[in-house]
């Protein structure tokens, strides 16, 4: 029997966001009844699996890149394959090679969205350095489905811009360090109780 996540944390990076997810993977509690996903814009056919042994360094948690049609386990850190959105629908991973979005695929929005659609307020948003925008979209519907937005302080990050563009268009659950990211995201998933709010119509 497959052991599903009750919640999931979705990590989107750009420019300078492989030292922070490091970083921030090196804070990560194990144990927890959680799932990771990652979209960090990768440019280069073969970085994903450099990406997978980088945070494989960091973690005892079992890192993988994302597999089309595989479940959803906890205790699993998932990293989006280069040039192929990643989506979570049915507690499963749906890949796939439609239209860039925010310039870019994977796309962090695309699959902030469809973490909120399927976990609503069971879904934690993180947004680490990168430049542009992708991922504020992502972070509104987050919200709007009852999840909590983190992003990382502009004043550490190496590329502002994407923390940034989340701060200046809506409010942010919490604005914080790396190093406190992985205590806060065990405090946040204690806290939650109950079962799921309903997802707007619309997310």
């Amino acid at each position: 029997m497959i052991n599903h996540p009750k919640f999931i944390v979705v990590i989107g990076a750009s420019a300078g966001g492989l030292n922070a997810l490091s970083e921030l993977v090196q804070t990560l509690q194990k144990g927890l009844d959680v799932a990771y996903c990652i979209v960090l814009h990768l440019s280069r056919k073969g970085i994903g699996d450099f990406v997978v042994h980088r945070l494989k360094q960091v973690t005892s948690m079992t890192c993988s890149l994302a597999v089309d049609g595989a479940p959803v386990k906890k205790d699993n850190i998932y990293i989006a394959r280069p040039n192929q959105h990643l989506l979570v629908k049915d507690n499963h991973f749906l890949l796939g090679a439609g239209p860039e979005e925010n310039r870019f695929r994977p796309s962090i929005d695309v699959l902030f969205r469809s973490a909120a659609a399927v976990y609503s307020s069971h879904t934690i948003g993180i947004i680490l350095s990168g430049l542009l925008d992708d991922g504020t979209s992502g972070m509104w519907a987050i919200k709007r489905s009852g999840g909590t937005c983190i992003v990382q302080d502009p004043n550490e990050a190496e590329y502002p811009d994407m923390p940034l563009s989340v701060i200046n268009n809506m409010e942010a659950t919490h604005v914080t360090t790396l190093g406190e990211m992985g205590p806060l995201i065990a405090e946040i998933l204690k806290k939650k109780k109950g079962r799921k709010k309903a997802v707007p119509k619309d997310v």
